[in-house]
């Protein structure tokens, strides 16, 4: 069951590891600052989709995807 070949473990993963750990720590603690996180999540979904449009050469707004 252990993977083959075993992973290695050296400082320099266990340093980026606990960076990692206290980013997602920080991230954690932001996202209690938010009122709605449902409502900022829609919309900065909303808004990733305008510009992987706009990348592809669409003439998108945000306007334009918000509007129902």
């Amino acid at each position: 069951m252990p993977p083959k070949p075993p992973v290695e473990i050296d400082e320099e993963t266990v340093s980026l590891l606990a960076k990692t750990n206290r980013t997602i720590g920080i991230l954690e603690g932001l996202s209690r600052q938010v009122p709605n996180i449902e409502l900022f999540v829609s919309m900065y979904v909303r808004k990733e989709a305008l510009l992987s449009s706009q990348i592809e050469g669409a003439q998108a707004t945000l306007d334009d995807i918000l509007d129902p």
